[in-house]
């Protein structure tokens, strides 16, 4: 019985009415504990009383009514059920207060079911009715949840939560954690929901798979859509891969079908395009094997043909990726009108922005006109005031594009409205985004570049709070707006505004690529710090939450508390971070994207010295040159031309010459227009896009140079002063014995190190483990040096790592990510990566590099040495051991040396030496940060 209806004392009350309370007695008895002891003494108590009569019936008539809802007879059963609410035993009143509940949400009085409802569970839980406690606190929440109430329903559910653990009930359990996950991923809180729906992962896996059914799958789903709205693709697509090997094609067609579309979708995210195309041929045969069943009703075909159709559209945007534009034109062209005949209209927006899309890159502005106006028609008849918003401005851009400013400019300005109307940060930058580009071709540069702020403002105020990336186009995207910023400042000749737009644009690059944003924080931010600013980002995301679903229904009341809950939360989050900036500097920057103006970076410039930050419009290459004197604006050209010719400085082996015409055309465009002086003896890049990857030495000679993030993250590093450092650890020679392919044996490691190291942490020792306990002690080291393999995950640039010695008991596995770097108290005046491409990661338009080098600096490291590409071991051991020497590691009294002129005179060093002259041996290495 309790097998077949869940509710055991429900099981034990029928058994008393059918007169046999000897098995209900047996029945409690066997139940386990606490829920059987609470029913066997309920069913003492009660002894052989019989039901109350009138009680009863009143329950009776109320599901009736509740099984067939009229508004008369619920009305009829709450006022029957209220006259007998005093009446009967504990158990039977608590039934009854449940019951008014589930009437009143019936009725729409969610306040008063929430009320009654939340009061019934107690009285359940007290007594020890689990499952009506579990029904009550359930339809307590969703009450809660149609008042906009999240803390209510929160709270409900937490406490749903608890009777299910009390009563033993994994698989409850593991509802309601995966409710509270989707509540927390619907209110935009994604570190919430993928704790939640991990823990439900982990309850249902303890259950056998006859009990887990789909549920363990549908787990997974949500994991993997949680992690693409935090725009974590590799992980969601990790986790969608898990899902699908639960799913039988066979038994369960289009569960398959729309998991290998979701698949598909994934797979153009992270750019394996050539996956998703296979992927969305797999789906769309699933969905014609569906189509073609027999005897299907009308509206069922329909529904199976919309699905095909999202999946084509799908493809066309995967064609897009390629870069096959024709075939993606005819695609969109087929598929976007008959989306619309079959009633997808959202979907059909998206086509037909896309065609859109297309037909503008290829300078057809009419037909891309023609695309967006189809888009914004469908917009409005999907009710989407979102999409109708993105589709305004893209026409508006399309308007621009023909030479017709006025529509451009009315476009943009309504989209600017209504983004505003509905608090959508995104939307509001993409509009004023759109009015900076007008008014630059309007020839209003100082207006182009106010436009550009306010878009700044309103994505930064997005980016700053819960992750929002949309998808990796997104940055491409938001790049624009400060290449706009950027050329607008250079028609005005203001440094300072370049400055801005440089360094601004670098931040905000930054904080879309950093999608582990939350476990940075978690190493970085004091605790007491992070707890408060994660608490003003819930209320932000809830207050945007309850606007938008007020705007839904037209509540102007709920719109306007929302909004004033709203401003209150922003102005929280505004001080939580103005306290983390004081705390953590380097790390806030990185996190928040702060920035330092012109004036306060040439205070930071010794004489000598000169900054050169680079920066893209759309069309140009830009630097600003800094000294401590001044600075100058300096337009280097076309853009293509130079990157093609950055490009042939990539080395990646000694038997490929280096491109003479190359060298020269940069030598013309980026070397000589700065004008560099016998006394300028430090040259200072803050690089943009693939110029993170050149090897300055070559262009620059014996010249010292050295790399920053940004002329912000330069002041920080400036700033931080201190003592040198004393000795030097070294780490590597690593053990790789059973590792996987690609992590041989270094040779010549162990003797690079031994050389160097006044403590060392070779073989078997040079675990990760091992580092973190001598980071502990808490020494500054003069320098750190690694000596190993290292990886690059260019999706994940946190995921880069050091492949060091696994250890022995498992607990570490051998790869200290740059996230983990994060969390490691490592003081050091430089840190030496001795391996190949360590430094190399995530290339950002706008932005220069995220990984490695960016973890140590935060980390505590005052400069980071790398390497750009697969550098020679013999070679490699030679420079560094040249490198220490000169730079006086030991702490001898001989002349001082900074990092980066030892740097240069080392790679002088390996170049006489005929069998290194070739770039491939020793122009691999740069430093980051600010070498003392």
């Amino acid at each position: 019985a309790a097998r077949i209806w869940p509710d055991r004392w429900e099981t034990a009350d029928t058994l008393c009415v059918h007169r046999r309370r000897d098995v209900a007695l047996a029945f409690a008895r066997a139940m386990p504990e606490p829920e059987g002891p609470r029913l066997l003494a309920y069913l003492t108590a009660r002894g052989e009383a019989p039901p109350h009569a009138e009680v009863r019936v009143a329950l009776a008539q109320a599901r009736q009514a509740l099984e067939a809802p009229e508004p008369a007879a619920l009305d009829v059963a709450d006022r029957t059920l209220a006259a007998v609410a005093r009446q009967g035993d504990d158990w039977e009143q608590a039934r009854v207060a449940l019951v008014r509940g589930l009437l009143a949400r019936q009725r729409g009085l969610f306040a008063a079911g929430l009320e009654q409802l939340g009061a019934a569970a107690e009285q359940a839980e007290a007594l020890g009715w689990y499952e009506g406690a579990a029904s009550g606190f359930l339809r307590a929440g969703f009450c809660a949840l149609a008042l906009d109430d999240v803390a209510s329903t929160r709270e409900a559910w937490e406490r749903h939560r608890s009777v299910e653990a009390a009563r033993g009930s994994f698989d409850g359990e593991a509802g309601a954690l995966g409710n509270l996950g989707g509540l927390a991923g619907e209110v935009g809180d994604y570190p919430a929901a993928d704790a939640r729906l991990t823990d439900a992962f982990v309850l249902l896996q303890r259950l056998e798979a006859s009990q887990v059914g789909d549920a363990l799958r549908d787990v997974l789903l949500n994991l993997a859509e949680v992690a693409k709205r935090r725009g974590r693709w590799a992980l969601a697509l990790e986790r969608l891969d898990a899902a699908l090997r639960l799913v039988d094609a066979r038994s369960a067609p289009e569960a398959a079908a729309f998991a290998r579309r979701s698949e598909a979708e994934l797979a153009v995210a992270v750019g394996d395009v050539e996956r998703a195309l296979r992927t969305y041929d797999a789906s769309e045969a699933l969905y014609a094997s569906l189509a073609a069943e027999p005897g299907l009703p009308p509206d069922r075909v329909q529904e199976i043909e919309l699905s095909r159709l999202l999946v084509r559209a799908g493809r066309g945007r995967a064609l897009m990726a390629a870069g096959q534009l024709d075939e993606a034109r005819t695609l969109f062209a087929g598929v976007a009108p008959a989306l619309v005949a079959a009633g997808g209209f959202a979907a059909a927006c998206r086509a037909f922005d896309n065609l859109g899309v297309i037909e503008l890159a290829a300078g057809h502005v009419q037909p891309a006109r023609e695309a967006f106006e189809a888009a914004l028609a469908s917009a409005t008849r999907a009710d989407d005031r979102r999409a109708v918003v993105n589709a305004t401005q893209n026409l508006a851009d399309a308007h621009l594009a023909a030479g017709d400013v006025e529509r451009a400019s009315s476009g943009h300005r309504d989209a600017l409205r209504e983004a505003r109307s509905l608090d959508a940060p995104l939307l509001v930058a993409d509009a004023h985004a759109g009015l900076a580009r007008v008014a630059l071709a309007r020839g209003h540069a100082g207006t182009a570049f106010s436009e550009a702020q306010a878009a700044d403002e309103a994505l930064r105020g997005s980016l700053a709070g819960l992750s929002t990336v949309q998808s990796p186009g997104a940055r491409e995207r938001y790049a624009a707006i400060y290449e706009t910023a950027l050329g607008s400042a250079v028609v005005l000749k203001d440094a300072g505004k370049v400055a801005w737009a440089i360094e601004q644009g670098r931040a905000a690059a930054l904080l879309l690529a950093l999608q582990g944003r939350e476990e940075i924080r978690d190493a970085v931010v004091p605790a007491g710090l992070l707890r408060e600013e994660r608490a003003a980002e819930r209320e932000i995301a809830e207050s945007r939450w309850r606007i938008a679903r007020a705007q839904a229904t037209g509540d102007l009341k709920r719109q306007r508390d929302a909004k004033e809950a709203l401003e209150l939360a922003e102005d929280r989050k505004r001080k939580a971070v103005d306290q983390v900036l004081l705390a953590a500097p380097l790390a806030a920057n990185m996190l928040h994207g702060r920035v330092d103006a012109l004036a306060a970076t040439r205070q930071r410039l010794a004489a000598g010295d000169v900054l050169v930050s680079f920066g893209y419009t759309e069309t140009n290459l830009i630097a600003l040159r800094v000294t401590p004197a001044g600075a100058g604006i300096l337009d280097l050209g076309p853009r293509a031309a130079i990157e093609d010719a950055l490009d042939s400085l990539v080395l990646n082996d000694p038997d490929t010459p280096v491109d003479a015409q190359a060298e020269q055309l940069l030598q013309l465009r980026i070397v000589k227009p700065l004008s560099l002086a016998a006394s300028d003896r430090r040259v200072i890049v803050s690089p943009a896009g693939r110029l993170a990857y050149v090897p300055w030495p070559i262009l620059f000679g014996e010249r010292e140079t050295f790399n920053v993030p940004s002329a912000t993250t330069l002041a920080g590093l400036a700033a931080r002063g201190g003592a040198r450092g004393r000795g030097v650890l070294g780490v590597g020679a690593p053990n790789y014995t059973g590792r996987e392919r690609g992590l041989t044996p270094l040779p010549h490691a162990e003797a690079e190190l031994k050389g160097v190291a006044t403590r060392a942490l070779l073989a078997d020792e040079a675990t990760e483990a091992a580092v973190r306990a001598i980071a502990a002690e808490g020494q500054r080291w003069r320098a750190v040096h690694f000596a190993c393999h290292a990886t690059v995950d260019r999706e994940h640039p946190l995921r880069g790592a050091l492949a060091l010695t696994r250890s022995a008991d498992g607990a570490d596995d051998g790869y200290l990510t740059a996230l983990e770097v994060l969390r490691l108290p490592l003081q050091a005046d430089l840190t030496i990566l001795s391996a190949c491409a360590t430094g190399r990661g995530r290339v950002l338009r706008g932005e220069g590099l995220v990984g490695l080098p960016s973890s140590f600096l935060a980390a505590g490291s005052d400069a980071v040495l790398v390497s750009l590409w697969k550098v020679d071991d013999e070679a490699t051991a030679a420079l560094m051991q040249a490198f220490h020497r000169l730079w006086n590691a030991s702490d001898e009294p001989a002349v001082a040396r900074s990092a980066s002129q030892a740097l240069a005179r080392a790679q002088a060093t390996v170049r006489a030496d005929p069998r290194w002259a070739h770039p491939y041996y020793w122009a691999a290495w740069v430093q980051w940060g600010n070498p003392r």
